[in-house]
């Protein structure tokens, strides 16, 4: 009987990493390219799109401190004024930002005044 380990190079981890996403299994995706980021950084700049898929990960799982930094570094690598350059700039601020205010309670209605 055969087997085989899947050799854990960055090319093959980025490859797992972007089959998750496309999958949306974002949590392993992002498990993943963490992994990635955090042992073989060069490779993340050498291949900038990964950081964008991060981002997107990073973002289905609520980790906006991750996808902030992702996105970040990703920016870098966009040429300004695009339509992708626009798209993460939107996003940073999205996840810099307050979060939006919601209203405690619900305001008053108008109601018949009695006679």
């Amino acid at each position: 009987m055969a087997s085989f380990q899947l050799q854990r190079t960055p090319t093959a981890l980025a490859g797992l990493g972007e089959a998750d996403f496309e999958l949306h299994n974002f949590k392993e995706c992002t498990q993943v390219f963490a992994l990635i980021d955090h042992n073989a950084r060069d490779f993340m700049k050498q291949n900038p799109q990964l950081l964008y898929v991060y981002g997107k990960c990073a973002v289905a799982v609520n980790d906006k401190t991750t996808a902030r930094s992702a996105y970040t570094r990703f920016k870098v690598f966009v040429k300004p004024g695009t339509q992708l350059a626009t798209e993460i700039n939107r996003a940073i601020a999205s996840l810099s930002g307050p979060p939006p205010k919601t209203s405690a309670s619900p305001k008053p209605t108008a109601s018949p005044k009695p006679h």
